[in-house]
């Protein structure tokens, strides 16, 4: 059984030391058959540092470690290139000065293992101009890999000021390889980020670079399906299924829920996270692993530097993510220095957030949380900075949640409901009833509460479903009226005529009402009655 290797980002290291490696190869073959310039963007802990270090074996010709892999047994010609690979993570960026200072050092050591001298003295964008057009007249057409292209730009966030400084930086750096003679020294351009910032010129001028990050075709390059996930973790899923004491079926299950679900295309397949999955097939225990190696710093610098007037907005944002909607515009290019402009777009491209689905009339995402792992994270986090809420306080409320659903009492779930919504504070309670909906929502996410929002009928949407083992619940929600009148809308419109229709159990319709008194109290209130044919 190889070895489970949970956070190596070195090819070789991976395949000489008998560690686990999920083939991606015939994906690679694909970008290096011909002359490429490419775009990834992918979350943090996501292979693209792997990706990046098996595209250096592959052009430096090491054929030995890609024995038995997809790509060995296609027509590639292992012929050897000269390599620049830069990855930012490695890059020191406390400064402009010390980033620029950096990245020429990792460009002099570069050239000199293709016995070229480089001056340190020279500006920053001739220092990478001479570096490539120097090893190109010496050994070729030079491939340049470069990882993590916006990690000193992510490092400070909340530092407008250096932000700029770096973006500056980073400008004339990229500007270099726009220049049509140094271009025609490449064989392959690869480039990976977390986003796709605007200002950095990376995008807005080098027009030949080629953005896969939504690509259909490279939708699974990082991440594990469903079938690598089977075919390479056989042996630690089945370890785990005896540990827990169910079937494998099951566990397949389970770690699907907590574990798999992101996209990265309009329709493409879910993944698994590999960080998350490997490490919990490692510690052979479910728990959040992803997010506790990196919380979302930009989301309370968001909120910290947007204006007065947008920070409701935002707020409402954060405590209705699940059903908010993103164009496909605005998450082409993003402002790193004015990120309360387009924070849903930021969720997305940064994990955070994936698709749900595609409207391809309006050109417009819906959203959702990947999965278990990061829905309970990324919730309480919120319920932290936004609602200002002790994650101590907010697990107990979801114990008392759980209780109440164990004992399939709605009213138990109700009172409790309206007990937490009176604790967020008043500041951050919108008063719109698609704002109670989420809060609702995603508490039964949490709990893993079958609820569908916004199911269509021929007369309307019910605003949710609810299905626990006993009972089908049918709910709508009103604000400031009265949950006499939900009622008659779900029996008016006939809301409930699938569900006794398709389901075994009782239905239940749930008429609740939201009240804002004074504008600072919240009464919740609710009403049941049995339907039937």
């Amino acid at each position: 059984m190889k070895n489970l290797g949970v956070s190596i980002s070195s090819f070789a290291d991976l395949i000489n030391g008998n560690f686990v490696y999920v083939d991606k190869t015939a994906f690679l073959y694909e970008l290096v058959k011909n002359k490429g310039l490419y775009f990834l963007s992918r979350p943090r802990r996501f292979g693209k540092s792997l990706t990046c270090t098996t595209l250096d074996a592959l052009f430096k010709g090491k054929k030995e470690l890609f024995k038995g892999l997809a790509i060995s047994t296609m027509d590639y010609d292992w012929k050897e290139y000269p390599v620049i690979h830069i990855s930012f993570a490695g890059v020191a960026h406390k400064t402009d000065d010390a980033l620029i200072k950096s990245i020429k050092n990792t460009l002099i050591e570069t050239a000199l293992t293709y016995s070229i001298v480089l001056s340190a003295d020279d500006e920053l964008e001739d220092v990478f101009r001479v570096a490539i057009q120097s090893i190109y007249a010496q050994c070729g057409p030079v491939v340049v890999i470069i990882d993590e292209y916006d990690k000193p730009m992510l490092d400070h966030i909340g530092d407008i000021a250096m932000i700029e400084k770096i973006q500056t930086v980073m400008r004339s750096f990229y500007g270099v390889l726009k220049d049509n003679h140094v271009n025609s020294c490449l064989r392959f351009l690869f480039i990976t980020g977390v986003s796709r910032f605007s200002k950095v010129s990376l995008f807005s001028e080098l027009n030949n670079l080629e953005d896969i990050s939504m690509n259909e075709k490279f939708a699974t390059l990082c991440g594990y399906t469903q079938q690598e996930l089977e075919d390479n973790f056989k042996e630690y899923i089945a370890r785990l299924a005896h540990e827990k004491n169910v079937s494998y079926k099951h566990i397949l299950g389970d770690l699907k829920y907590w574990y798999n679900g992101f996209r990265f295309s309009d329709t493409g397949e879910r993944v698994y996270n590999p960080f998350s999955i490997t490490n919990c097939l490692k510690e052979q225990k479910f728990q959040n692993y992803w997010f506790t190696s990196g919380t979302p710093k930009f989301m309370l610098s968001a909120l910290t530097d947007a204006p007065e007037d947008k920070r409701n907005e935002l707020k409402e944002q954060l405590l209705t993510l699940e059903l908010q909607k993103v164009s496909e515009a605005s998450v082409q290019n993003l402002n790193i220095a004015m990120m309360y402009e387009n924070l849903l777009g930021l969720f997305l491209q940064t994990g955070y957030l994936t698709i749900k689905e595609y409207d391809d009339f309006a050109c417009m995402y819906s959203l959702c949380y990947p999965n278990e792992e990061v829905r309970r994270s990324c919730t309480g986090q919120i319920m932290k900075e936004v609602a200002n809420m002790h994650l101590d306080k907010f697990a107990t409320y979801i114990a008392k949640f759980r209780m109440a659903l164990i004992k399939d009492d709605l009213d138990g779930f109700c009172s409790v409901m309206q007990t937490f919504m009176r604790l967020l504070p008043h500041n951050v309670i919108v008063n719109k009833e698609k704002f109670y909906q989420s809060v609702f929502f995603t508490i039964c996410k949490l709990l893993g509460i079958r609820m569908i929002v916004e199911d269509s009928t021929d007369l309307g949407f019910i605003d949710g479903v609810i299905t626990t083992p006993e009972h089908v619940y049918v709910i709508e929600f009103k604000r400031d009226k009265t949950p006499e009148i939900a009622l008659a809308q779900i029996k008016k419109n006939n809301y409930s005529f699938k569900y006794v229709v398709e389901s075994n159990l009782p239905v239940v319709h749930v008429g609740i009402n939201f009240d804002l008194e004074d504008g600072k109290q919240i009464e919740l209130r609710w009403k049941t009655e049995g339907f039937s044919l």
